[in-house]
């Protein structure tokens, strides 16, 4: 430890060696990647479809900056953060690296969570924590049952990101290099938006080491992390990814209270998880739950940060733990609305608080000297390998619920019956498995939940439409395009059904909406360009279809038609591709999910 860190390690001895602190780092890390190492066998889940397989955006480097041009998010797929651009450029990298092989990304997850897990124990011991508690804290971090679900799921490595450059920023910080702690702390706020938590968990190891009158005092130190922080703050509000979900006061706190709640829970007895929990204070159809237990750790919660603020100078690290678990929640916990307030990933960065205030607690037991010593480390031993255990199992046990997505939603239907994100994933996972019937059952259960959902009307619609009955087909697509009149996907597939019926008339004018609301809309360039190969204008499907490739050049559907434009003409689509590209058997058919959105 050098003389110029933020602790004085005279008061505060920990007799670390840089190679005992390297080895808990090793130790916690490899624990990690032998827990989570089935992961690398999944598949892509959830979000990774709408960012990876069916999205455009990380598919090309010229994309990165393209992003922040106004109005140019939405033309590259649903799931696109601009506001995340580390976690965006990881993407990119695996991409060019393993194209559509989910094994490459899930790997990358894994070395990731082996990372943290690593510096958790490097952090407990540049707090002051011996190796008894350096261990504890870096090998419970690495088994917590909550992170399974921002390991497994790739799209969700934003927090597995805010967290590893977090850590950093607070090794440099206490070490006095600022120079690196604002690198650190501006790669964690490029990674996820709680990421702004590493502010007053700064101000909290300040307070800790110089007490409140010293951190006053000591502002050259923590001021420039506060102008990156409202630099931060600044360019959020430009890309305007404030809430779009409000929520009247009284339901937002009901949803911050469930939240904590759950989070106390979660945090000791991880299971059963849930992928979705049915608890939205943005979604007029659910109601916010409160049961006793919710409340009680509501309550803990509040209690721990209280006693965290009154001893974090006695009870350091411990303190401090608290208050970063805190912190970290506070962004995601619906004080501000946000669309989804409970969610087990959002827990991964404050976790490493909870890891570091049992590693505390481990180390003050593991001092205890006099008669008792030996009982007291042998009781206190077997209760954290218990509880480590519990973790670990809970964890490795419920992870093959994120193997694919039928795995995934089934089990989410289990315990979350009235999950409508789940019954609408059934849906999809179902219809593209050819099981039509079972699709309907499932969408209509999801249209029972949330009765004004488009895009459980236009998947309806297109199960119709696959079925034969252009009817039913047209009554859904009608009922989406009544309740969202600017919703693309839906004037697109309501035109392709008028083709069907050889109203070609009618189906260009309303395509020609579409292309209004958004002219660079996949779907309505593409359904433009088969009614006019319909139509024999083969001049004007060129057009539309050159455009349809200059977006999206592997678009399976345009290389179908794109071939069988060629068969009419001698035409060369943008890039000089060949007809020997891999094609798929399926008709061009409708448009289903968020691909193309105003």
């Amino acid at each position: 430890m050098c003389g110029k860190c933020l602790f004085n390690y005279e008061l505060h001895p920990n007799n670390m060696t840089s190679r005992a602190t390297a080895a808990a780092a090793l130790v916690a890390a490899v624990i990690a990647a032998i827990l989570y190492w089935p992961v690398r066998s999944y598949r892509f889940t959830y979000d990774d479809e709408g960012v990876i397989e069916t999205g455009t955006y990380i598919k090309n480097w010229q994309n990165f900056f393209k992003i922040y041009e106004y109005g140019q998010s939405k033309h590259f797929g649903a799931m696109t953060d601009p506001q995340r651009p580390v976690c965006n450029l990881t993407l990119f990298a695996d991409y060019s690296l393993y194209g559509d092989r989910p094994d490459g990304y899930h790997t990358t997850n894994l070395i990731f969570h082996a990372a943290c897990s690593g510096l958790a124990a490097v952090l407990a011991a540049e707090l002051g924590l011996d190796l008894a508690g350096c261990l504890a804290a870096g090998v419970l971090f690495a088994v917590l049952g909550v992170h399974v679900e921002p390991v497994a799921q790739i799209n969700y490595r934003e927090d597995l990101l805010a967290c590893l450059f977090g850590v950093l920023c607070f090794i440099a910080y206490i070490r006095r290099s600022t120079a690196l702690s604002l690198i650190a702390l501006i790669f964690a706020l490029g990674s996820k938006e709680s990421a702004v938590a590493i502010f007053p968990a700064l101000l909290a190891l300040e307070i800790r080491a110089s007490g409140y009158r010293g951190a006053v005092r000591m502002w050259r130190k923590w001021i420039l992390h506060a102008a990156v922080l409202i630099g931060y703050l600044a360019c959020l509000a430009w890309l305007s990814k404030l809430s779009q979900h409000p929520a009247v006061p009284l339901d937002r706190f009901r949803a911050m209270v469930a939240a904590f709640g759950t989070y106390a829970k979660l945090l000791f007895v991880p299971w059963p998880l849930n992928p979705d929990y049915v608890l939205d204070a943005a979604q007029p159809w659910i109601t916010p739950w409160i049961t006793p237990w919710i409340v009680a750790g509501f309550a803990g919660f509040c209690t721990a940060a209280l006693g965290a603020v009154l001893l974090l100078r006695r009870w350091g690290t411990a303190s401090f733990g608290i208050l970063l678990l805190v912190f970290t929640l506070l962004p995601v916990s619906n004080l501000v609305p946000i669309y989804r307030p409970i969610s087990e990933r959002y827990l991964y960065f404050g976790s490493l608080g909870f890891a570091l205030a049992a590693g505390h607690l481990i180390s003050r037991i593991w001092r205890v000297g006099g008669a008792y010593r030996t009982p007291i480390r042998a009781i206190s031993l077997s209760l954290y390998i218990v509880f480590a255990g519990g973790q670990a199992w809970a964890a490795y046990s419920q992870m093959p619920v994120w193997k694919d997505e039928n795995a995934l939603w089934t089990r989410t239907t289990e315990v979350s019956p009235r999950s409508f994100r789940a019954w609408e994933h059934i849906g999809t996972v179902k219809s593209r498995a050819g099981d039509r019937a079972g699709a309907v059952l499932a969408y209509s259960r999801a249209i029972e939940i949330n009765p004004k959902s488009e895009k459980v009307m236009n998947d309806l619609g297109i199960c119709a439409m696959e079925a034969g009955d252009l009817k039913e087909a047209k009554k859904w697509f009608r009922n989406a395009i009544e309740l969202r009149p600017r919703y693309v996907i839906g004037i697109c597939n309501f035109a392709s059904v008028l083709m069907r019926e050889n109203h070609l008339d009618n189906a260009r004018k309303m395509l020609e909406i579409a292309l209004k609301i958004n002219p660079r809309s996949m779907p309505a360039l593409f359904h433009m360009a088969r009614l006019s190969l319909t139509e024999g204008n083969t001049d004007h499907a060129r057009g539309y279809l050159s455009q349809c490739l200059s977006i999206n050049p592997s678009e399976t559907r345009c290389k179908m038609l794109r071939d069988e434009l060629k068969k009419q003409s001698k035409w060369e689509p943008p890039g000089g591709e060949t007809p020997d590209d891999i094609l798929s058997d399926e008709p061009a058919g409708p448009y289903s999910g968020e691909q193309d959105t105003e």
